[in-house]
């Protein structure tokens, strides 16, 4: 779900580690990886911490694509 109209979050991102190509390593299915990665990302709205998924290959791709749902977020690191 997008942040509040005008917000500016900084989004937490990491990279889920795959389990057998198909599950990330808390158990939840994303079909089989064709050697990208699930990226998670985390960030505050209105006194509430949402997350966001994403599936790219690196992490700047990761960011293009929370960008496309999240166009004015900033990023820690």
């Amino acid at each position: 779900m997008p942040p509040s109209k005008g917000a500016t979050p900084k989004v937490s991102l990491r990279r889920l580690r795959w389990v057998d190509h198909d599950y990330d390593q808390w158990g939840a299915y994303w079909g089989g990886g064709m050697g990208d990665f699930i990226w998670w990302g985390q960030y505050e709205d209105a006194d509430e911490c949402k997350d966001i998924f994403v599936r790219a290959f690196s992490r700047d791709e990761a960011k293009d694509k929370v960008r496309e749902e999240i166009p004015l977020a900033k990023f820690y690191r």
